[in-house]
C-alpha cells in the first residue's frame, strides 16, 4: 500500500495522461508505475478522497519502533551510568581547583591586611591625629627653627644678622599716602573738678 500511495503523490495534476474524465487516477499508469496491476479498490482503499482537484493523501505511517531489550536497557544504562561518573569526575577536580584557589585567595588577603595595619601604624606614627592647638603649636616651632637657621647662615655669610634687608629698607623709605600723621596734644597734668 506504501508503495501505491507513494506512486499518487508522484501523479501531476496538470498532466492529463495521468487521470480519468472524472478526474480519477489511471489505473494503467499506476499499475506500469508499480509493475503490478492495481484496481480501482486499491486506490479507494489507500486514499478514499483522491481526486485530481483534491490531491490529499493520507500521511505516512511510521512504522513503531522496536521495543528495547533488556540486553539494549542494561547497554543504555551502563553507558549513561558511565558518561555521569565521568562529568561528575570531572565536577570534582574542578570543586578542588577551586578550593586552591580560595585558599591562595584567602592568603593574599591575609597579606594585604598584614600589609593595611602596618602602613597605617606607620602612617599614625609618622604623621600624627594633632588637634587644631598642636598643628599650630608646630608650625611655630618649625618656623622658629627656620629662622634660626637662616640667621645661623646669614652670619657664616658675614652678613649682620637681624639688620633690614635692601628690599626692606627700600619699602620703609617711601611714602605711604594712605597713612596720616595725627598730632595731639601732649597730655598736660591733671586738675579736679570741684
Amino acid at each position: 500500500m506504501d508503495t501505491l500511495i507513494e506512486t499518487l503523490r508522484q501523479l501531476d495534476p496538470a498532466n492529463d495522461a495521468h487521470w480519468t474524465q472524472n478526474g480519477l487516477p489511471r489505473l494503467d499508469v499506476l499499475s506500469a508505475s508499480i509493475g503490478s496491476d492495481v484496481t480501482r479498490n486499491d486506490v479507494a482503499a489507500a486514499a478514499p478522497s483522491f481526486r485530481r482537484d483534491h490531491l490529499e493523501l493520507p500521511a505516512p505511517v511510521e512504522p513503531e519502533p522496536e521495543a528495547p531489550t533488556n540486553a539494549d536497557m542494561a547497554e543504555d544504562v551502563a553507558a549513561t551510568r558511565a558518561l555521569l561518573e565521568q562529568q561528575l569526575s570531572g565536577v570534582r577536580v574542578q570543586i578542588e581547583n577551586c578550593r586552591g584557589d580560595v585558599e591562595r585567595i584567602k592568603q593574599r588577603q591575609s597579606e594585604f591586611e598584614d600589609e593595611e595595619i602596618r602602613i597605617s601604624t606607620l602612617l599614625q606614627e609618622k604623621y600624627p591625629e594633632l588637634s587644631p592647638g598642636e598643628r599650630m603649636k608646630r608650625h611655630v616651632q618649625r618656623q622658629h627653627e627656620y629662622r634660626v637657621a637662616a640667621a645661623k647662615k646669614a652670619e657664616s655669610a658675614g652678613q649682620q644678622v637681624g639688620a633690614p634687608s635692601p628690599l626692606d629698607k627700600a619699602l620703609a623709605a617711601r611714602p605711604r599716602p594712605y597713612q596720616q600723621v595725627v598730632t595731639q596734644p601732649a597730655p598736660g597734668p591733671v586738675t579736679p573738678r570741684t
